[in-house]
This record gives structure tokens, C-alpha cells and sequence, in this order.
């Protein structure tokens, strides 16, 4: 090799190095603040983390607790209520038993006259039917409707092939 070839390689070696030096400060430099991005990442991470499962064990809880004492508070109304009905049922029959004279047969004789009567009332009140079995007349009420509808659909359409006839014959 010549001389100016081993000059231009030594100058090529010092800008290299000096280049290698440079960046290796700002290699460095940017490595460390990656390497705190990512740990203010991973912390967060596990904050938001934390946080969510605290709020939805304390949600879980929550509900839990509602529900449990809603169970509860219901099964003891319905077992005060039940124990009341039958004491009531009980003392009832007892009265009529004791106090009238009457056997319970004729007691359930006499409400099944009483339910017929308030039957009779209640249809004389109410000559639709409705009352007597609402889901019966809205279903009847619609069908009229709806055959009504289905016959407006067909006279608009015979309509329109009659006005669509003559103007064929027209021309």
C-alpha cells in the first residue's frame, strides 16, 4: 500500500471512532431513558391493574352482600307470611267451626256462590269480556285488525291492477 492509502485509512479509522464515541453516548443515553419508559410503563400497568381488581372485588362483594341479605329478608317474609295465612286459615275455620255451627264444606259452598256472583257482576260491568280474559280479547281485537288491514291491502292492489288495466287498454 501506498502512503496516502495508509493516511486515508488512519483518517477513515479516527472519524470512525470518533463517530463510535459520539453515538455511543447517545446509544447509551437513549437505552437508559427505554429502560425507564418501560419500568414507568410496567408500574402503571400494575397500578391500573391493582385498581381495577380492587374495584371489582369490592363490586363483587357488594352484590354478593345484596343479594344474600335480599334472600334472606325475602325468605323470612315469606315464611311470617306463611306462618300468618296459616293461623289465619286456622282461626278462621276454628270461628266458623265453633262459633256459627257451620261445617267448612258449607263455608267453601258459600264462597264459590260469593266467586259466582262477583263473576256475574263483573260481566254484567263489563259486556266486552274483557276483564274475564284480557289476553283472549286483545288477541281477538288484533286479529280484526290485522284482517282488516290484510283487506285494505288487497282492495288498494285490485284498485291499482284496475286503474293499470284501463290505461292499457287505453293505449
Amino acid at each position: 500500500m501506498s502512503l496516502l492509502s495508509d493516511i486515508k485509512a488512519a483518517i477513515i479509522d479516527q472519524v470512525l471512532n470518533l463517530i463510535k464515541s459520539a453515538v455511543s453516548g447517545v446509544k447509551d443515553w437513549v437505552n437508559a431513558r427505554i429502560q425507564d419508559t418501560i419500568a414507568g410503563l410496567t408500574q402503571i400497568y400494575n397500578t391500573v391493574k391493582k385498581y381495577v381488581t380492587n374495584v371489582y372485588k369490592t363490586v363483587n362483594e357488594y352484590v354478593t352482600n345484596v343479594y344474600t341479605t335480599v334472600e334472606e329478608y325475602t325468605t323470612n317474609v315469606y315464611e311470617t307470611v306463611e306462618k300468618y295465612v296459616t293461623n289465619k286459615y286456622y282461626t278462621t275455620e276454628e270461628f266458623v267451626t265453633n262459633i256459627i255451627g257451620a261445617s267448612t264444606e258449607w263455608v267453601e259452598g258459600r264462597l264459590v256462590d260469593m266467586t259466582a256472583y262477583i263473576d256475574d257482576k263483573i260481566g254484567s260491568l263489563d259486556p266486552t269480556k274483557f276483564l274475564m280474559n284480557p289476553v283472549l280479547y286483545i288477541t281477538e281485537v288484533a286479529a280484526a285488525l290485522s284482517l282488516a288491514e290484510a283487506t285494505e291491502m288487497v282492495e288498494s292492489f285490485l284498485a291499482g291492477l284496475l286503474e293499470g288495466l284501463d290505461e292499457e287498454l287505453e293505449s
